[in-house]
């Protein structure tokens, strides 16, 4: 990396550093003095190439760095999207960080909540505002203090920031900052990485007098957005042999495969994650110098990934890599503007998002295509005419169907190499999230077999799990490319990349990942599997209009490049590390079939997929109805209520194909997010779908939250279960009702809901209900459950929960 560069990246994620160090010390007369002289005793490798003094605005002239003064100025302004960003002398540190949710359609909530460093992952933001003790400034400069003893890799510090930073406010925002030290500086940084490189490539070499002129209309920045298409097919087109290693192979195959394309491409740019805005949900967006070395990249890379997709799994995975330009007047959303009444930042996105549907409309270009019409070409070639892999029904060798066969660990099974190593690294990552001091490797190692990746080199690069004295074996030997910690923010060196998923999974039999065989087994009553779709409501609205205010005459005021990015943190960490700590420690949400209706243990529920906005996971059916319920309360809680999210659940055999299951549950997941609320004219959403599609739309299970929570399961599934039994009971108190007598009311109720004859379905209730046997000591709740049974009956919506209550009894007591 350019040494210049280097230097600007660090002083700029360092940039007011004495501000944190007076809000450290509490000095009252906020020294910039006095906050080096702390600095030296206490952090003094952060002093190193003169770091700190060349982010002081008034640094010396002897310092080598003057020169970068306005051009990292001008970097934290467009960040800001304020021309006349100033970072605060310490006054407003004190205060929490502000919830980023505070800041988003603030038309639903007028709740302030706040978060705290010492948070943990399952803690919701409060609406309290204690000031913050200055232990946490220290704590935090002395994560940096440790990054900068590693090394002096702008990577390095911008890790610390993260680990320590991210839940203290940048003081130049106020004392309401929704922008933490660590977001703010982490995007100046890259916007200040863009204009030096711009500067450099056009010649610009007096940084003075150009961000003092008009700097603000030149197209400098490029925004990349890459995206894969065909990623269900690829995971959810398999048999159900070895299904969950399998499933959960792929599914983090891709998720690393997105993380390494982005790697690999930031390293042949010479630069680092700093510039990575976001990544998610098999989306990602890099802010890059808008130079022709970068364009040319952003091609090679497209060319480079489809070349490897076409011959590793055809057509049915496609990436798209697009690009738009934007200026700092743009990126900083109207940076000259004191009132923001328009949202440029919105149209950056919305220019990329056209790029990007226009670009997956001619796919592939001239060679591509010339493989793909040609029968006998790699990508079409049939290796075998009479055998199959077992699992993706991909043509193979013989010779290698028959090796894998012969290995016990497969069971016999007639694999692909593809999906052996699948269901291999399926079995690695569900042990990482029981132990996280392996990691997964990248290698270039000739001699290895595996799972492949692409490489911008054209070397062979491999993935496998590895532990510390592999890992420094591997670092030794020159093999290694990189290596990813998982659920980590590990600070060890260059090499180290974080990243987070959702990888909650349970345990079967010798410490393996559980089969589909093994865990539906665990179910309460029926035994059952539930597949859980949930996605994001209105997630495009809510990045181009979620930040306007419009009963202000300043609508747009808060938004800027880095409140999109903070929103966009947010939901990955949500759907990528709290979604662990939710399954593992469960909330007081109902727990389906426990005995006393407050059980609470670790979920038998697997993570198949978690990205940036949505869900994939397979469980047991009554662990899945009280994971969603935990799912929905605590996403509301966590922004306020201000974004919601719609699910389905699917119920099915262990057996059932894997592709229907995650089609049909997708199909419940739209039909949730198609629920209209009474006397609203478009979808609500915000709902859960769940048992399956019926031919009449009444009889449709489908529900707004709050709804299913309280009224579903609070109210009509508890009164049930509190009075009633299917089988015979010791409860003398209770009622033994039978499941063909539930069932015969369940098509009462159907007539019902479908406007047959109500009184004439009533009265036939009413006979059932008759003959229901009661005791003496049972007589008090058969008086109740006729009243109540009768008295809901003659409301639909009642009705209607009373329906899927019954279901869900049914389904706790129900056999094969």
């Amino acid at each position: 990396m350019d040494e210049m560069l280097k230097k600007l990246q660090i002083s700029s994620l360092l940039y007011g550093l004495y501000a944190i160090v007076s809000a450290a010390e509490y000095y009252s007369d906020t020294s910039r003095n006095l906050a080096w002289e702390y600095l030296k005793e206490h952090a003094p490798s952060l002093l190193a190439y003169r770091l700190v003094e060349a982010s002081s605005v008034d640094a010396g002239t002897s310092n080598p760095f003057q020169t970068l003064q306005q051009m990292m100025h001008a970097a934290h302004c467009i960040a800001s999207g304020d021309a006349s960003f100033q970072i605060s002398d310490g006054s407003n540190t004190y205060a929490p960080l502000a919830s980023i949710f505070n800041r988003v359609n603030t038309h639903k909530n007028a709740d302030k909540k706040v978060l705290y460093p010492g948070d943990t992952v399952s803690d919701m933001p409060t609406v309290e505002n204690k000031p913050l003790h200055k232990e946490h400034f220290r704590q935090a400069l002395s994560v940096l203090e440790q990054a900068a003893q590693i090394g002096d890799a702008p990577e390095l510090i911008c890790v610390a920031l993260e680990k320590a930073f991210a839940k203290l406010p940048q003081s130049g925002y106020g004392s309401d900052s929704a922008i933490s030290y660590y977001d703010h500086h982490r995007i100046s940084t890259a916007i200040a990485t863009c204009l030096y490189l711009y500067d450099k490539e056009t010649g610009i070499e007096d940084f003075e007098s150009e961000y003092r002129g008009d700097f603000r209309t030149k197209d400098k920045f490029l925004i990349a957005s890459g995206e894969f298409s065909g990623i269900q097919n690829f995971i959810y087109t398999i048999s159900s042999k070895m299904a969950m290693k399998s499933l959960r192979g792929r599914s983090f195959y891709l998720e690393l495969f997105i993380e390494h394309i982005i790697d690999e491409l930031l390293e042949q740019l010479g630069l680092s994650r700093i510039n990575l805005m976001y990544s998610g949900g098999s989306h990602f967006y890099l802010l890059l110098p808008n130079i022709p070395a970068v364009r040319s990249a952003l091609q090679k890379c497209k060319d480079v990934v489809n070349n490897y997709l076409l011959q590793e799994m055809g057509a049915s995975v496609y990436f798209e890599l697009v690009s738009t330009s934007s200026t700092p007047e743009e990126l900083g959303n109207g940076l000259s503007l004191k009132e923001k009444n328009e949202n440029l930042i919105g149209d950056i996105f919305r220019r990329i998002s056209r790029a990007s549907s226009q670009g997956k409309t001619k796919r592939y270009g001239k060679e591509q295509l010339m493989q793909l019409f040609d029968e006998n070409s790699s990508v079409n070639k049939v290796l075998n005419h009479s055998k199959e892999c077992v699992i993706c029904r991909k043509s193979e060798t013989e010779n290698i169907l028959l090796s894998n066969a012969k290995e016990t660990a497969f069971g016999e099974l007639a694999l692909c190499d593809s999906c052996k190593h699948f269901i291999a690294l399926g079995a690695e990552i569900a042990k990482l999230y029981h132990n996280d001091t392996d990691f997964i490797a990248v290698t270039a190692d000739d001699t290895e077999s595996g799972l492949c990746l692409p490489s911008f080199a054209g070397t062979k690069l491999h993935v496998c799990g590895m532990d510390e004295s592999a890992l420094a074996r591997a670092q030794k030997s020159g093999k290694l490319r990189r290596y990813y910690a998982i659920n980590q923010l590990a600070l060890r060196d260059v090499l180290c990349r974080n990243i987070f998923i959702g990888n909650y999974n349970i345990k079967g039999e010798n410490q393996q990942l559980i089969e589909f065989s093994k865990l539906v087994k665990r179910a309460k009553g029926i035994s059952r599997l539930a597949v859980l779709r949930a996605d994001v409501d209105n997630l495009g609205t809510l990045f181009q209009q979620g930040f306007a205010d419009n009963s202000s005459k300043n609508p747009y005021q808060h938004l800027n490049i880095s409140t999109s990015a903070v929103l966009s943190r947010y939901l990955s960490d949500f759907f990528k590390n709290k979604i662990n700590n939710l399954l593992e420690k469960p909330s007081t949400a109902t727990l389906i079939g426990s005995s006393d209706g407050m059980e609470q243990r670790p979920r038998d529920i697997i993570i198949v997929y978690s990205g940036g906005d949505d869900l994939f996971a397979i469980g047991t059916w009554n662990d899945m109805i009280a994971f969603a319920m935990d799912l929905s309360r605590t996403f509301q809680a966590i922004t306020s209520g201000k974004i919601t999210l719609s699910a389905g659940i699917g119920f099915f055999s262990e057996g059932y194909p894997i592709h229907q299951m995650a089609e049909q549950t997708g199909g419940l997941e739209k039909l949730a997010k198609g629920y209209t609320a009474p006397g609203e004219n478009t979808p609500t959403k915000n709902a859960l779908a769940l048992f399956g599609e019926m031919p009449q739309r009444e009889l449709n299970h489908v529900y707004p939250w709050e709804e299913f929570i309280s009224g579903v399961v609070g109210e009509k599934y508890q009164y049930l279960k509190s009075v009633s039994s299917i089988d015979e009971t010791p409860e003398t108190e209770k009622l033994v009702i039978g499941k063909s007598q539930w069932y015969r009311m369940m098509d009462l109720i159907e007539s019902v809901l479908t406007g047959q004859d109500k009184r004439l379905d009533l009265a036939r209730f009413a006979y059932v209900l008759a003959r229901i046997k009661h005791t003496k000591q049972s007589d008090d709740n058969y008086r109740n459950l006729k009243t109540q049974l009768l008295g809901w009956l003659k409301n639909k919506k009642d009705a209607k929960q009373l329906y899927t209550a019954i279901n869900i009894l049914i389904y706790e007591k129900r056999g094969e």
